[in-house]
């Protein structure tokens, strides 16, 4: 088997992988499978995220893929077979030109999954703070610790689903421009 490996931001390797190592352009962008669930408010912290968005940004549909276990040595054998499920039908899905698919897997045996849900973010949200810590030459540096609170309670919100036992598919784009405030901020005397 052939490959290559490229060290960057995974969006820096789709982009270059697309415009300078392929020959052509693939069908499809498979980013992950990512440790570590990308719902709610981490899509905006997921190199697993904009590595789908660069595919797409680029004109390939495109879809991320995480498993709720930050362990390395979780079972990805589940995502996996969920990743495929996905990826098999995305070239045939009539998606948005702005859009990807972010697919989100819970820890849990194959038997256990309940099936696929469509889902919206979350309102989850972290609650940070910073633990000092002193590195071997003696110099502090800070490691980020926090506690995911999911508030959240809807029935088709991707944290939700994951709970519930099941694989979560959240079709998500990049615009982040919050239209309602720009027509107010149109309003004012500049």
């Amino acid at each position: 088997m052939f490959g290559y490996a490229i060290d960057g931001t995974p969006s820096d390797c789709v982009k270059f992988a697309i415009s300078t190592l392929l020959p052509e352009k693939p069908d499809i962008i498979v980013s992950g499978i990512n440790h570590g669930a990308n719902t709610s408010i981490n899509v905006l912290y997921s190199g697993t995220v904009s590595a789908a968005t660069e595919g797409m940004l680029m004109g390939i549909k495109s879809m991320a893929v995480s498993l709720l276990s930050f362990s390395h040595e979780a079972d990805m054998s589940v995502a996996a077979h969920y990743a495929q499920i996905v990826a098999s039908k995305l070239p045939t899905l009539d998606l948005p030109n702005d859009t990807i698919l972010n697919v989100n897997v819970p820890t849990i045996p194959m038997e256990e999954i309940k099936g696929i849900k469509i889902t919206r973010q979350s309102t989850s949200e972290w609650h940070d703070h910073y633990e000092r810590r002193i590195d071997p030459m003696g110099h502090d540096y800070f490691w980020i610790k926090g506690t995911y609170i999911t508030s959240d309670d809807r029935l088709d919100a991707d944290d939700v689903a994951l709970k519930n036992g099941y694989v979560s598919i959240t079709p998500i784009h990049y615009d982040l421009t919050n239209r309602r405030v720009m027509k107010e901020l149109e309003e004012v005397k500049w």
